[in-house]
């Protein structure tokens, strides 16, 4: 009996459906001139976690776009579940906050444009909790890259989960484009920095509950297996 129930925690952990999964997109992007402690020509690195599943779409702002051809999860109100849980990198300074006008969206449109930002609502007063290397308080972080996310699936025309659709996207990328680009606003809205990104890399992360779960299961299934070698006299 305890063998079944250890073999049915594990499936449950081991395909995905206990407690899900967190995505992360990791950009790395040479610097396209010299200011706000950024080098031109050096490479860094810019790394956006989501902020966990979405049950509906009425958990995101009606703006939000899913058709044939686009997904797009837009974040507009503090109501809303915030689309990203943190915002780290070698280009960033202080640690990510919400801002109290939220303007965030993740998204995937026909020919696998991918475009991204998490920020605040434009216009409003605030930051982000970010700063450039010169210690430059950010209000955004932009991304429209074109032709990066090349094994796109189809779009089904409905609302999806962004952690599940973006699941299907693990993998690393290469955007292909000249037009791909990566920039830094700072709190006036102004654009002080841009990139030109040169890969970028969909992870999917376990939720910390999940790990731990998963290490509970390991260590329960070791107690196990000692116990029957006491048993059976197996030192």
């Amino acid at each position: 009996m305890t063998k079944r129930i250890l073999f049915a925690v594990l499936i449950a952990v081991s395909s995905g459906n206990f407690l899900g999964a967190q995505i992360t997109f990791t950009v790395q992007a040479t610097a396209n001139s010299t200011g706000y402690g950024y080098t031109d020509g050096l490479n860094y690195t810019f790394v956006f976690q989501t902020g966990g599943s979405y049950p509906n779409a009425s958990t995101l702002s009606a703006n939000s776009v899913f058709l044939g051809t686009d997904n797009l999860w837009i974040e507009e109100e503090l109501s809303e579940n915030s689309l990203f849980l943190g915002v780290t990198g070698t280009g960033l300074q202080g640690t990510f906050a919400r801002s109290a006008s939220p303007y965030s969206y993740v998204g995937n449109e026909s020919g696998g444009r991918l475009i991204l930002r998490v920020g605040r609502d434009y216009g409003a007063s605030g930051n982000i909790g970010l700063s450039a290397l010169d210690s430059t308080m950010l209000s955004g972080i932009n991304f429209n890259i074109p032709d990066v996310l090349l094994s796109s699936p189809a779009f089904s025309g409905f609302f999806s989960d962004p952690v599940g659709y973006w699941a299907s996207h693990v993998g690393n990328y290469l955007p292909v484009d000249s037009g791909r680009t990566l920039w830094l606003e700072d709190t006036s809205d102004v654009v002080i920095m841009d990139f030109t990104p040169t890969s970028v890399t969909v992870a999917a992360v376990p939720e910390p509950t999940t790990v731990a779960l998963g290490l509970g299961v390991a260590v329960l299934g070791l107690a196990l297996v000692r116990r029957r070698r006491v048993r059976s006299g197996v030192s």
